[in-house]
């Protein structure tokens, strides 16, 4: 991806703080890898430790080489003065691109062995929930910039290459799923070749889709690199969950070549009626379905199913008795929710937990995966008509800390 800045690089004093904010980013940086060989080292082997090093360390290396030469975009607009300072929401997409390259890292050897194995999934949770906070600061601040958008597009490339490399790399996804993972790339450099060739572009219109669907995807990635994550259960999740992020980059693509035309009646009627399809009516049958299912498939057996204590108790899982009674209460309500569409999309994420554990345990069955397929399509489109509140659709209606209209 084409990392040159098209702003003068001219030093301007304005240019000064910022500069030397970047260069303590990579002090700090320098001994969070020197931390992370260490500690690697000391759980497991200095070989092992000095193969994640090698990757980690040119992964971070690449992001501070991409902030440092746009720091001359480090203003609100084209034309507009510099700011003379980092911003805090530029300072944590900072901090979200190291922690994807210590994710990284952990591409040079198999899944790291006891609690060392959580350490990739929860290293990528926290990039994604820096994607959201990072922008939220920025816009609360007032300090949008155009360095932040451009390092913030960057990382969310390289957040889904590196999560989907690592659920691949680990076995929970196939090798298929890597064309996903190359997905914005792929489009970047298609769009270079068409310039190349003096082919028209047209403009990428706003759409109220693709952050969700971004912001979806990346969240199941970092479920994806749970240690506990096993196919044939993942490889279900997967094609739900990629199958929309596919079609989005598609639709982007065929709008980009002039294929599609989002501003013709042709497109927005067709665009209506899938969304009455997608949004009202289909979302009321996955509720059916997925109240039908989990009530069929027994609710983990009642609150003290000796089948399921039995079959954690196999997994090593503490508290057994304990944790069956939890997820039979999560299921029970989730389920009361989910049926009379109140918050269904944050019920449907809490129902995946205890779905996934059961399907870890006891396998896969018609029925399971027919319920792991309405909660997916609950979490993307929500609960539909006759829902008494759905909270969640002005979340994704705009972006964290932007105002109404903004």
């Amino acid at each position: 991806m084409e990392i040159d800045s098209p702003d003068s690089m001219e030093t301007t004093p304005s240019l000064t703080r910022p500069r030397l904010e970047a260069a303590r980013a990579a002090i700090i940086t320098a001994a969070t890898l020197l931390f992370g060989v260490f500690s690697l080292a000391g759980s497991r082997d200095i070989a092992w430790a000095g193969q994640w090093l090698l990757l980690a360390a040119p992964a971070c290396a690449y992001i501070h080489f991409f902030l440092w030469r746009r720091l001359p975009r480090n203003r609100p607009g084209e034309g507009l003065p510099l700011l003379s300072t980092l911003g805090s929401g530029t300072q944590l997409s900072l901090a979200r691109g190291i922690l994807l390259g210590l994710v990284f890292g952990f591409l040079a050897g198999p899944l790291p062995i006891g609690v060392l194995s959580w350490v990739p999934a929860s290293l990528y949770t926290l990039a994604v929930l820096s994607d959201y906070f990072d922008g939220y600061l920025a816009r609360i601040k007032g300090n949008v910039t155009l360095l932040g958008a451009d390092l913030d597009m960057e990382l969310d490339a390289l957040g889904m290459l590196v999560g989907v490399a690592l659920a691949i790399h680990h076995g929970a996804l196939s090798y298929w799923f890597l064309p996903i993972g190359l997905a914005r790339y792929a489009f970047v450099f298609g769009m270079w070749a068409l310039r190349r060739a003096g082919k028209p572009l047209h403009e990428l219109p706003p759409s109220m889709s693709r952050r969700p669907v971004a912001g979806l995807t990346t969240g199941f990635l970092s479920v994806m690199l749970w240690p506990i994550v096993r196919p044939p259960a993942s490889t279900l999740a997967g094609v739900l969950f990629l199958m929309p992020f596919l079609a989005s980059f598609l639709r982007d693509w065929f709008v980009v070549r002039g294929v599609v035309d989002p501003a013709s009646k042709g497109y927005l009627e067709i665009r209506d009626i899938a969304k009455t399809v997608l949004t009202d009516w289909i979302p009321l049958s996955l509720r059916g379905l997925l109240v039908g299912g989990l009530l069929q498939a027994g609710l983990w057996g009642g609150p003290a199913s000796p089948d399921r204590i039995a079959e954690l108790a196999a997994m090593d899982i503490p508290s057994p008795e304990l944790v069956v009674s939890v997820f039979w209460l999560i299921e029970a309500v989730g389920l009361v929710l989910i049926l009379f569409g109140v918050a269904g999309r944050a019920a449907s994420l809490v129902l995946l937990f205890p779905q996934g554990l059961t399907i870890l345990a006891a396998g896969l069955t018609p029925v399971r995966a027919m319920a792991l397929a309405a909660m997916i399509g609950i979490l993307y489109l929500g609960t539909g008509i006759a829902s008494l509140w759905q909270p969640e659709k002005s979340l994704f209606a705009r972006r964290a800390g932007e105002r109404s209209g903004g």
